[in-house]
């Protein structure tokens, strides 16, 4: 996160991450390993029943083969058009011959470090970073499973026809049963108020009468509202805005005040 670790140039992405075959003779190593993980499919017309030929007609899922690149740009939908230059190198996977076209992007450190298949991708961008947080917050593994327990029957219950089931492998039903915590937030963090003028949230029941709703809320101070309290008993807090806060004062929820 520090300034001089960010990536703001082509150079920089290069220097992380690759979508070129090694070249076999100063770097075998590096090669077997970019022919055994890192190349896709083959798919398209080299092979159309691919995992990732999807739809009719059936179309690249993830737009393999690429097109060659003699420097690393920026595309408009925020991820990288890699560099990969057409320097007449090939490999054979499955019977074909591929190109840089094909190379999933790589880091060299890591791939040589793990031994297996790992996707780097530089996030640069708001949009990009969907990438890194989707299969964090997707939920756990599942299956739909089609049951049919009499198929002589004609009529179809769809309620009962799907059943939505939940994996759960050994290590996580393990950690479940001695009740280990399964997130937590460290350094806790707390959203500021913001609202305007007689316009804080306010929570009640259907049942709740509004008179009464509205002389218990009438009184109650919102951190935004005791920020503005502090700082007319508190001269020192004056040269603190309110963003900042929490650097310096603490936030007391029973008593709805600022220490």
């Amino acid at each position: 996160m520090r300034p001089d670790d960010k990536m703001t140039n082509p150079d920089h992405y290069d220097n992380i991450v690759c979508t070129e075959i090694p070249d076999p003779t100063k770097y075998p190593e590096m090669h077997q390993l970019v022919v055994q993980h890192m190349m896709h499919g083959p798919c398209g017309h080299l092979r159309p029943s691919s995992p990732c030929m999807q739809g009719e007609p059936k179309i690249y899922r993830f737009r393999y083969p690429r097109e060659f690149n003699d420097k690393t740009s920026q595309a408009e939908n925020s991820y990288q058009l890699y560099r990969r230059r057409n320097i007449g190198r090939d490999v054979n996977v499955r019977g074909n011959a591929l190109y840089n076209r094909w190379v999933v992007p790589y880091n060299p450190k890591l791939l040589m470090k793990f031994n297996c298949h790992i996707n780097v991708e530089a996030c640069s961008s708001i949009t990009s970073m969907k990438y890194l947080f989707k299969s964090i917050y997707k939920g756990h593994d599942k299956q739909v499973m089609h049951i049919d327990p009499d198929e002589r029957q004609n009529v179809i219950n769809e309620i009962k026809r799907f059943q939505d089931a939940r994996y759960v492998s050994p290590p996580e039903a393990m950690w479940q049963i001695f009740s280990f915590a399964l997130s937590q937030i460290q350094p806790y963090v707390m959203a500021l108020q913001i609202h305007f003028l007689n316009k804080q949230m306010v929570r009640f029941r259907d049942d709740d009468i509004i008179t009464y709703i509205v002389a218990r809320e009438s009184g109650k101070r919102t951190m935004l509202t005791a920020f503005f309290d502090r700082n007319k008993e508190d001269k020192s807090a004056r040269k603190h805005v309110y963003k900042s806060f929490p650097k310096h004062y603490t936030w007391n929820e029973s008593a709805r005040r600022w220490n």
